[in-house]
């Protein structure tokens, strides 16, 4: 936890995403989404992840690792530096089952894609410069 001004600021510490089968969302994030995988354990039901500024834990939640419900709405939102999205927006483009292929925009002109986990949770892949990629 970090103190500034006064206030406390708390640092995140890890994102936790219910799934239905661990090895399958742990390779999607690293595989799609370039994570780097820490450890898994199938016996329970639970995978770590990181990136250079997210750790990511996906699990079954009838392993109890938690209570939510798979498939539904997550705000995880990653931004990567132009040629990275780039590389990003080539892989899934084309492949329905993890894009819907559309180079979105937000309300201050960033680029952005929507990813979908094998749990068809949506991801929001943000540009860090904006650029056209509809090349």
């Amino acid at each position: 936890m970090i103190k500034k001004r006064g206030y406390m600021i708390c640092e995140q510490n890890l994102i936790k995403i219910p799934v239905h089968n661990v090895s399958e969302a742990s390779n999607f994030y690293r595989d799609v989404l370039g994570f780097e995988l820490v450890f898994v354990t199938e016996k329970y039901g639970w995978a770590q992840l990181e990136s250079k500024d997210i750790s990511l834990a996906v699990y079954n939640p009838s392993k109890d690792g938690g209570r939510r419900v798979i498939g539904c709405e997550i705000d995880l939102e990653m931004k990567l530096p132009p040629k990275e999205f780039k590389n990003l927006v080539r892989r899934v483009r084309h492949n329905h089952n993890l894009s819907d292929g559309i180079i979105h925009q937000s309300k201050r002109g960033t680029p952005f894609l929507q990813v979908f986990d094998p749990d068809h949770h949506i991801i929001k892949v943000f540009s860090t410069i904006k650029q056209n990629y509809d090349q």
